[in-house]
């Protein structure tokens, strides 16, 4: 449900090209980091994934995308909104967090 409420919003607000969702499964991941080097332009990601095998932290994508080149704006998404935890996000390479209290219509 999260994913598709920030779908809408950015197809609502932002007006983008495409939107692509990445992330319902694990094996998704690595795609996503190379999907984005070829062809995104801005990148959402959440910085904890977490599946029944597995987890993911949203900032090792960022700096994977970041090793691997990608010029394009890195986002991350969290319930963990404190300026701490913000000043972590931009340190690792994000260059702006979304909270996820935020609130649309």
């Amino acid at each position: 449900v999260a994913r598709r409420l920030v779908t809408h919003h950015l197809l609502k607000h932002a007006a983008p090209a495409a939107v692509k969702l990445f992330g319902e499964i694990p094996e998704e991941v690595s795609q996503f980091v190379q999907d984005s080097i070829n062809s995104a332009d801005v990148v959402i990601v959440d910085q904890n994934l977490e599946y029944d095998t597995e987890s993911f932290v949203g900032t090792d994508l960022i700096q994977q995308l970041a090793a691997k080149g990608f010029q394009g704006l890195m986002c991350v998404r969290s319930a963990n909104s404190s300026e701490e935890d913000e000043q972590f996000y931009l340190g690792k390479g994000a260059h702006c967090m979304l909270g996820k209290d935020m609130l649309g219509s």
